[in-house]
């Protein structure tokens, strides 16, 4: 996943990661053979189902946060708690007619939204919830004009990264080339780099974007899944390690990725064999968060289904919609 690879090595062309890069990887070369997960818990939730997009994303007492919305540019994030109650983070009505970009959320609950003014392309906007607020503090940002932007992190040290491409839009000398800045958490700009870039890193970028995966632990650390690893950053933004991941079996791929105290979870999707309706198949690795060592292997029993939503120290949580009703199924490790 070339938008957020690109960032890393943004920051660790001058913080170790090339260094860190030739580390042996920490997850062992093993195979185990998976625990089923059939002891939970099931919430059937009061109120109606939801349309939702991308990843969904998790705090710290599991919290799932949602893209809720059926037109992508719309800036909703909904927040479902596991009592079955939600709660809206909706922008100004002014702000509500940029073109929505991405989301994120840190471990308490903090709500951060990406948006772009759509006549204005040289301006960038960070709106920020506290997990209770119904108003946001936007900050702005302002970068090259004809900047795509397809990927953000927002650091432990409150630092934002934007990473994105330049379209038809953009000066003659910027035309066909990535965008990386960083900015304070006042939008100073702190740094920002221009690189030629291909047609296909450009249609790559556009199709994952909505899919980046990022876990932010409570010490600041952010665990990032870019395709067969998972890189570790610091606060200040500082490339710590990259832990390569094994697959639990030939022709699962990582998708997402999350944590909670001392451990990760990593969901890997298998696509479905043609002409099979069972959907995708899916596993997930419990791995210690502080040495990336496997601990073990779980798939949902039938009954789960195979869309989690979040990890906590509740479990394993599970979301399903049957005839128009939202159930969770929270299993226990």
């Amino acid at each position: 996943m070339k938008t957020i690879a690109t960032l890393l090595l943004f920051l660790g062309s001058t913080q170790g990661f090339q260094q860190k890069e030739q580390h042996k990887d920490t997850q062992r070369e093993v195979k185990q053979t998976p625990t089923v997960l059939t002891e939970y818990s099931v919430k059937l939730l009061p109120s109606p189902s939801f349309t939702y997009g991308e990843n969904v994303q998790c705090d710290l007492d599991g919290n799932m946060y949602f893209h809720a919305s059926d037109n992508f540019n719309e800036s909703v994030v909904l927040r479902l708690k596991q009592d079955g109650s939600q709660k809206q983070f909706k922008l100004s009505s002014e702000d509500a007619k940029n073109n929505f970009i991405l989301f994120r959320i840190d471990p308490e609950g903090r709500v951060r939204i990406l948006d772009q003014a759509q006549k204005q392309s040289n301006k960038l906007h960070v709106h920020e919830f506290s997990s209770e607020s119904s108003d946001a503090i936007r900050t702005d940002l302002e970068v090259p004009v004809g900047l795509l932007p397809t990927s953000f992190l927002v650091l432990g040290n409150d630092h934002i990264l934007i990473y994105g491409y330049f379209d038809e839009d953009a000066a003659s000398n910027n035309k066909g080339k990535r965008y990386i800045g960083e900015f304070d958490s006042s939008g100073k700009l702190i740094r920002q780099t221009n690189e030629t870039a291909s047609g296909a890193d450009i249609q790559e970028a556009i199709s994952t974007a909505p899919n980046n995966a990022v876990a932010e632990a409570i010490d600041g650390h952010s665990y990032i899944l870019v395709g067969d690893a998972i890189i570790v950053l610091s606060a200040a933004g500082k490339v710590l390690e990259k832990r390569h991941i094994v697959a639990p079996e030939e022709g699962y791929r990582p998708v997402n990725i999350f944590t909670d105290g001392a451990f990760l979870v990593v969901a890997f999707y298998k696509a479905p064999q043609k002409g099979d309706i069972s959907g995708f198949l899916a596993m997930y690795q419990l791995l210690n968060r502080q040495t990336g060592e496997l601990i073990r292997t779980y798939k949902p029993g039938p009954e789960l289904g195979n869309v989690l939503a979040c990890f906590s120290s509740e479990g394993f949580t599970f979301i399903r919609v049957q005839n128009n009703r939202t159930r969770l199924f929270i299993a226990k490790p």
